[in-house]
């Protein structure tokens, strides 16, 4: 995360091989560096069709977008907790049961800073691309959050 706080230097070094790039991210590997892995090979749950579709997507537009999040940490639910604001919108927290990102980003944390927090899942066996391993329960989870909301 410390890495992405240098505009321009880390979205050339992302892009300058994307397919390379998403692939070491998406690779099977322990732990959350998984951009690391040498000779990195697609998991089980992404197709090379899939893999296709954000190469060409982040081939147009960059890797700025993602990247903002890293370097907005302040201001978003960890610098609000930290500054002592809270979050009134309804929301949803769900995550991988196996995601090391669950290690300093915890569900608990969370109760925190937001006020309505009415759907807290761990989805066991994923990890941090839990949209993508558990797309079926993922979007159940969202169908009966949103179906809840007034």
């Amino acid at each position: 995360m410390l890495w992405y706080q240098e505009p321009r230097r880390v979205e050339e070094a992302l892009a300058a091989d994307v397919r390379r790039t998403l692939t070491g991210l998406f690779a099977e590997a322990p732990g959350c560096l998984q951009a690391r892995v040498a000779e990195p090979v697609l998991p089980g749950w992404i197709t090379d069709a899939e893999l296709e579709v954000y190469v060409g997507t982040f081939e147009r537009t960059g890797f700025g977008g993602g990247l903002s999040y890293y370097r907005n940490l302040d201001r978003n639910w960890l610098g609000a907790r930290e500054h002592d604001h809270r979050i009134t919108q309804p929301a949803m927290f769900v995550t991988g049961e196996n995601d090391l990102v669950r290690r300093f980003q915890t569900s608990d944390a969370l109760a925190e800073s937001y006020t309505d927090l009415r759907a807290n899942a761990v989805i066991p066996g994923a990890a941090h691309w839990v949209q993508q391993q558990r797309p079926e329960e993922i979007n159940s989870l969202l169908l009966s959050f949103l179906l809840e909301l007034d």
